[in-house]
């Protein structure tokens, strides 16, 4: 296990100044810190400051949309992308390739049953990640066991 630096020290001493958690002898020691560096101080009052811009923030602002936007992964959004296209590639698949081929032997062929495969995967594929999706955000979801 890695020991913090000096300087992870000093993050954790002001975080927990400004959250009003430390004893009188850390208190001391980030105070004295504080005095003797500007950038020190600096860095105080921009933490100060975000901290001070979430406490404005109420739980009730935080709509559904928001938490999507934070809670979005690459891998997500790669695997909606990759189920839009193998349906759309399926379905225009079928609805040219099936066209000419029905015209030309007046029965469908391998092609035809390739596409439809790929439709119904990218389907399931999807309806697996929604169902993922909602899992999650149940899971998370810190008003859950509130009761009207």
């Amino acid at each position: 296990m890695e020991k913090p630096t000096d300087s992870d020290r000093i993050h954790q001493l002001l975080m927990g100044l400004m959250d009003g958690e430390l004893n009188d002898e850390e208190t001391y020691e980030i105070r004295e810190k504080l005095s003797r560096s500007a950038d020190l101080r600096e860095e105080f009052e921009r933490l100060n400051s975000a901290n001070d811009q979430l406490k404005l923030l109420s739980e009730a602002e935080i709509d559904e949309a928001l938490l999507r936007k934070v809670w979005k992964n690459p891998f997500r959004k790669t695997l909606r992308r990759g189920s839009y296209a193998l349906i759309g590639l399926g379905t225009i698949g079928i609805m040219a390739i099936g066209a000419i081929r029905y015209v030309q032997k007046g029965h469908p062929d391998l092609f035809i049953t390739a596409c439809i495969g790929g439709i119904g995967i990218g389907l399931i594929v999807l309806f697996l990640q929604v169902i993922r999706d909602r899992m999650i955000t149940h899971k998370n979801d810190p008003y859950k066991d509130i009761e009207f």
